[in-house]
């Protein structure tokens, strides 16, 4: 019993021991500044950590931390893999976190999980959008704030992906990310920081015993990896480490247990990777020094086929003298067996033009077990001095050396020992299909050459289906096939090598990743010039590829892109190809079966060659849109089966016109249709095929129930994500969309759109002639362009329609959207050019539309009454307007047009000849930026013609002429009123006039300061109504001769003209009502009133006529009957308090002391 209790209280004070210990333990990495601990560690059972942490805690005791170098977002992914995913940003509580989490620098974000859940198929994967440090103890994810004692982790992939691909997450200066884990699950960190460039120094990983797949690609893609500190004993585990040190940094630091040589069964990706440096050290091999060598893992036999290939081939066995060769080896696990010879000597047959064929005798070397292999294999070169040989003396000199069969393979396998290629110079086929079929070959041998030769490489990993990481490729000059098929059907090959090569040759990348069913991330290619063939069927069958390489070159070669992504099912944008002069089928099955291809690359060339583009898309099955073809003259066959089984395919652009002239000569020159043979087969049953240079009827085939037109249709491009909103879609016939090219369907009331969406419109006219009408509103910034007669004519060639006949066509069709944008590019298009009988049928179409800069051309010059009233009234950042070229005007067709378009400066030039009632009335109206106005040539006028034209355009400096010898009612009706910045008034000839031709004309131009000549001699009513009124600065009037007055005529022409010095001589004698009513008031600088010579008074003639003209001092009438109704009312109210009143001898009845009659304080004189 004594001995037991004893046993319970060592083991209770070990273990408080050990949690004591167990951080320190594990922060040993390798040596870096580190901020002492001065304070005694807080306990934290809740998680929260003290304000520095750096200061205070063990990188073991903060949880797993991302700390913002820059601003930016934390992006999650699989949270559902854990039944709870939560965060603490800085000291603050913890919460359930959503999946994105916005940060700014220095913003600490600390993560805690609990129950994981998943089987490994769905894991939670942490992505950055800017740069973070990460650390911290990893088992917060999994413990929650329970974490900083925890070292065994019980569910299986529970870690796995945890930063996949994460570029951004780098190691801090200070704090450690940690793994304390020392029992591990079953794939617990695979994949765990794949592909995190910006790391640096791994985890420390204390386990002992690894499980399967712990480590499984762990670090691969780690480019700065330099130092990893593991401290296993038992990594026998299945794929425990495989691949968990590819691509990391070429050199770097490797701390192991002391005296541990388990390594030496990995290659260098799942051990150590060669050239770093190991510690403690242990023994190292250098292979340059071993001769090519077979280790038997197990009983079997050597095969040795063509041993007359090489010349006196012997090998040793464990050691023992050299024996020559025969063609069978018996070996038995762990014998070792060397190869040596004198050279190659290898047999050629010739082609019936000369050409060298590959060799019918070289060596292979064939193993029925699995083998190691390693060593130099210049040793078959050169039996002594091979450690230095670095010269391939002859072609195809290891041909098919390890050849194996598609049935059995060859089952030769890496180890820590690596296999030595070491020559630097290449000849022809040098090691052409040299590993042809291991497929257990898990690593290939460094490659060091940078001077190609031709075929050199071509078929070297052919089919070896456990490569899954290529060796680097130096060379920047290569030669013709040096890597062709060089990893054709390396179906776990996951990380192409570099490819820096700038020269290149002809058929070198030549089918080099075929069949790579794993590759998903491609090389980049650098090239600008190209090859023939050069990247011919690259990357055909790559069916994980998800994206394409830059393509930058802008010289082709014939069949250089020739199938590159050819059958790669996952690509879905197109790299952009910058060509403008095309080769012979360079672009031939480029995309051929790229079945989720979306976006098609912009294709500007116009310079084409035979083929250039024949299949070039060929079952592209998702492609929607083709890309705009704008050469407009073409070579043989350069579309066939362009877009053949694009079975989604309903819209493409082409600008062809005919072939080009290079290609009419010989005996039978092709025609235009052969150059689209079967280039639209099996695509969608109903489309557009925009033609531009269409000539009446399509040259271009096409399928029968498509559309061929020669402009886009009326189209909304979607900026932002939002909705389109369509009231009464029943107004239009047949009214259909489509969206992104796609098959039309009936319009909704809404449609939700995201940005990029292409929506187009589709009707056969309008359906009702009612007062309802169809209003197209969005909730989101958007592109407007295309042809609005796509809405008159869906299927009969909307292009050619030129003419509008029905009343209220596109009346408000845009009225209040306030989010339609201009496109930089396309334009609307409102091609009708008659439109008779087609009253308001573009009347307020962009009422109120205040994001348009630009209006569409209009083109018609037939017009119809009323028809573009109001069509861009209140557009108030319309910038541009087209010139109207129609002669002859209609009643009101272009009333208030651009009504308070306030950024307008420039109006659009006016070709009109003969005028209509109101037909620019309150054309400008409000435009406050219009500077200048366009020419007014008419000599005949009409009915307000002129109407309030320009009023309020508060910037206009200078009237158009006004060469009209004959008015009409209202027709200058004011025409400038309130243009406060014109300077001077046009001349004005006319001699008759009509009733208001120039009523309130010049009204509060407030910069005025002379009036025009006014010469008629007969007046109408209300003729100079208000004309001058508020003209502040007019010092002067216009001689007013007219004998024969009218009502109204002068009804307060000069009110408020507060610089008028001296008034016009009033003639006339023969009165009309109201016809001088307060034509000074307010002429507060006027001194001496005109002589009123009339002796009869009418209504209200003198009413107000000098009211607030407060320095008058001389007034003269004559009148002797003033008994008409207020004809003076208030006629001197607040003029000058002392004055003299001249007036008539016979004349005594005037009120005195009267403002209607004669002022106070006036001295009365009888006139002379």
């Amino acid at each position: 019993m004594k001995k037991n209790i004893k046993s319970v209280i060592l083991i209770v004070i070990l273990a408080f021991a050990f949690a004591l210990t167990s951080c320190k333990f594990f922060d040993n990495n390798q040596p870096k500044t580190k901020k002492q601990n001065t304070n005694t560690p807080a306990t934290n059972p809740s998680g929260e950590v003290p304000e520095d942490p750096e200061l205070e805690l063990d990188s073991c005791e903060l949880p797993l931390t991302l700390e913002a170098i820059t601003a930016g977002r934390i992006i999650l992914s699989g949270k559902d893999s854990f039944e709870r995913i939560s965060i603490q940003k800085g000291n603050g509580l913890i919460f359930d976190c959503a999946d994105n989490i916005d940060v700014q620098p220095g913003d600490k974000i600390r993560f805690y999980g609990s129950n994981y859940k998943s089987d490994g198929s769905v894991n939670l994967t942490i992505s950055c959008t800017a740069d973070f440090y990460v650390y911290g103890n990893a088992m917060s994810l999994l413990y929650y704030t329970d974490f900083t004692d925890k070292t065994e982790i019980t569910d299986d992939y529970a870690l796995q992906k945890l930063f996949l691909n994460n570029t951004h997450i780098k190691n801090h200066e200070t704090l450690d990310i940690v793994l304390p884990a020392t029992t591990l699950s079953e794939g617990c960190y695979k994949k765990m920081f794949y592909g995190c460039t910006g790391i640096t120094r791994a985890p420390e990983l204390p386990a002992a015993t690894l499980t399967k797949e712990c480590y499984n690609y762990m670090f691969l893609g780690c480019e700065s990896l330099n130092y990893i500190k593991c401290l296993a004993t038992d990594i026998s585990a299945t794929d425990c480490t495989k691949n968990w040190l590819a691509n990391v940094s070429p050199t770097g630091t490797f701390v192991q247990t002391q005296n541990n040589n388990i390594w030496k069964v990995k290659d260098n990706y799942s051990g150590i990777p060669r050239h770093w440096t190991i510690e403690p050290p242990c023994e190292v091999v250098n292979a340059y020094q071993l001769p090519l060598t077979l280790e038997a893992l197990a009983d079997g036999t050597i095969t040795l086929i063509n041993i007359d290939g090489v010349k006196n081939l012997k090998y040793t066995k464990n050691g023992n003298d050299k024996i020559a060769a025969n063609s069978l080896i018996n070996v038995y696990e762990g014998d070792i067996v060397s190869f040596y010879a004198e050279g190659i000597e290898h047999e050629y047959a010739y082609d019936q033009n000369g050409n060298r064929l590959k060799p019918s005798n070289s060596l292979n070397i064939r193993c029925s077990s699995s083998c190691y292999v390693y060593g130099n294999v210049m040793s078959l070169i050169s039996p002594d001095a091979f450690a230095d040989a670095k010269v391939i003396p002859e072609p195809y000199a290891f041909y098919q050396l390890f050849k194996g069969t598609s049935q059995d393979g060859n089952l030769i396998k890496n180890c820590s020992i690596d296999l030595v290629l070491p020559a630097t110079t290449l000849t022809e086929g040098c090691y052409n299909e040299m590993f042809y079929y291991c497929t257990i070959l898990t690593q290939a041998p460094e490659l060091p050459a940078t001077k190609m030769g031709k075929s050199c490489y071509e078929g070297m990993f052919w089919n070896c289906t456990n490569l899954t990481v290529a060796p680097e490729l130096p060379a920047t000059e290569l030669a013709e096939r040096c890597y062709a098929t060089m990893f054709s059907s390396c179906s776990n090959l996951t990380v192409a090598p570099k490819l820096p090569a700038t020269s290149l040759a002809e058929e070198c990348y030549r089918y080099m990743f075929y069949r790579c069913g794993n590759l998903i991330v491609p090389p980049e290619l650098p090239a600008t010039t190209l090859a023939k063939n050069c990247y011919y069927y690259m990357f055909d069958q790559c069916s994980y590829l998800t994206m394409a390489p830059k393509l930058p070159a802008t010289e082709l070669a014939e069949g250089c892109y020739q199938g590159m992504f050819a059958s790669c099912k996952k690509i879905t944008v197109a790299p952009e190809l910058p060509a403008t002069t095309l080769a012979d089928y360079c672009y031939a099955k480029m995309f051929d079966s790229c079945f989720h291809l979306i976006t098609a690359p912009e294709l500007p060339a116009t310079t084409l060659a035979k083929n250039c583009y024949d299949s070039m898309f060929l079952k592209c099955e998702c492609l929607i849109t083709a890309p705009e073809l704008p050469a407009t003259e073409l070579a043989p066959d350069c579309y066939d089966n362009m877009f053949s089984d694009c079975s989604k395919l309903a819209y493409i652009k082409c600008l062809a016109e005919k072939i080009a002239d290079d290609w009419v000569n010989g005996d039978t020159p092709p025609t235009f249709q052969d150059c689209f043979t079967n280039w639209l087969q099996n695509i969608q049953s109903s489309g557009l095929l925009l033609y531009p240079n269409y000539l009446g009827v399509s040259i271009i085939p096409y399928p029968v129930n498509w559309n061929a037109e020669k402009d886009f249709p009326l189209t909304l491009e979607i900026i932002k994500d939002g909705a389109i909103t369509i009231k009464n879609p029943d107004e239009f016939t047949n009214l259909k969309y489509s969206r992104n090219h796609g098959e039309r369907t009936d319009v909704p009331e809404t449609i939700d759109v995201l940005a990029g969406d292409i929506i187009w419109f589709f009707a056969d006219g309008p359906a009702n002639d009612d007062d309802k009408y169809l209003n197209i509103d969005c909730s989101s910034d958007c592109y407007i362009y295309g042809n609005i007669m796509s809405l008159i004519s869906a299927n009969t060639g909307y292009s050619n329609k030129e003419e509008l006949s029905m009343e209220k066509t596109f009346n408000s069709l845009f009225k209040d959207n306030k989010h339609i944008l201009n496109h930089p590019v396309n334009k609307l298009l409102l091609p009708a050019k008659d439109l008779t009988g087609a009253n308001s049928c573009y009347c307020m179409m962009f009422y109120d539309c205040d994001s348009l800069t630009a209006a569409p051309e209009l083109p018609a010059t037939a017009l119809a009454d009323s028809c573009y009233a109001y069509m861009f009234a209140y557009c108030d950042r319309l910038v541009y307007v087209p010139d109207l070229e129609a002669k002859q005007l209609t009643e009101k067709c272009y009333n208030r047009m651009f009504f308070d378009c306030s950024k307008l400066t420039t109006p659009p030039q006016i070709a009109a000849t003969q005028l209509a009632p109101s037909c620019f009335e309150s054309m400008f109206e409000h435009c406050s930026y219009l500077s200048s106005a366009p020419v007014l040539a008419c000599q005949t006028l009409e009915e307000k013609c002129y109407s309030c034209m320009f009023k309020q355009c508060m910037r206009l400096t200078a009237a158009p002429e006004l060469p009209a010898g004959n008015l009409a009612v209202s027709c200058y009706e004011c025409m400038f009123q309130s243009c406060w910045s014109l300077i001077k008034a046009p001349d004005l000839p006319a001699t008759i006039l009509a009733d208001n031709c120039y009523s309130g004309m010049f009204d509060s131009c407030t910069s005025l300061t002379s009036a025009p000549e006014l010469n008629a001699e007969t007046l109408t009513p209300n003729c100079y109504y208000q004309m001058f009124s508020g003209c502040k600065k007019l010092q002067s009037a216009p001689k007013l001769e007219s004998t024969s007055i009218s009502s109204n005529c002068y009804y307060e022409m000069f009110k408020d003209c507060s610089s008028l010095t001296k008034a016009p001589e009033l003639p006339a004698t023969d009165l009309a009502d109201y016809c001088y009513f307060a034509m000074f008031a307010g002429c507060i600088a006027l001194t001496e009133a005109p002589e009123l010579k009339a002796k009869t008074l009418k209504t209200n003639c003198y009413n107000w006529m000098f009211k607030d003209c407060l320095n008058i001092t001389s007034v003269t009438c004559l009148a002797t009957d003033v008994s008409a109704e207020k004809c003076t009312r208030e006629w001197l109210k607040n003029v000058s308090l002392n004055g003299t009143f001249t007036k008539d001898s016979s004349m005594t009845n005037w009120e005195n002391n009267s403002t209607s009659g004669i002022p106070k304080g006036w001295t009365v004189e009888v006139a002379q």
